[in-house]
């Protein structure tokens, strides 16, 4: 199934939870919720994040993994950067691919 994505000025919303609590999509691993168009637009429209649960549970199924709805972000990043989400107690960060240090033996 083809992830459709919110592209804007040649950036691509991505969403996010940055703050202390649950992760978001490190919580959920579901790619398309990191990208869907509706929760971006609750996002930006500043719904309470309730709704945004209750839309996710509807759509994609009662994980237990949304807790990070209620501080979720948009980050804009150019189309085809490669990047992963790390978390650390809750706290999500988005880290492009290039400052990723990959160590070997």
């Amino acid at each position: 199934m083809a992830i459709h994505k919110v592209i804007r000025e040649d950036k691509v919303a991505v969403l996010y939870s940055p703050e202390y609590g649950s992760g978001w999509y490190t919580k959920h691993k579901i790619e398309e919720l990191l990208y869907d168009s509706k929760v971006i637009a609750m996002v930006e429209n500043k719904t309470d994040y309730k709704e945004i649960v209750s839309y996710c549970i509807e759509k994609y199924g009662k994980l237990n993994a949304y807790g990070g709805a209620f501080d979720l972000q948009i980050a804009w990043l150019p189309i085809g950067t490669e990047f992963t989400i790390e978390e650390t107690d809750g706290f999500e960060t988005i880290k492009m691919k290039d400052e990723i240090n990959i160590l070997s033996t």
